[in-house]
């Protein structure tokens, strides 16, 4: 399932807020640790670049 439709599936028709919240929390923390690793990866890969 798709993390964004559980999201709102556990919010919206379970009413429970607090799974929706960590789910929503996990999210927010994986996409800042891709958008890190492939500022990594791009400062390695083409070090001339700002």
């Amino acid at each position: 399932m798709v993390m964004g439709t559980l999201m709102y599936q556990q919010a919206m028709v379970t009413f429970d807020w607090v799974s929706a919240s960590t789910i929503a929390a996990i999210m927010v923390v994986i996409t800042i640790a891709i958008v890190l690793l492939m500022t990594r990866m791009a400062k390695r890969l083409n070090p001339m670049a700002v």
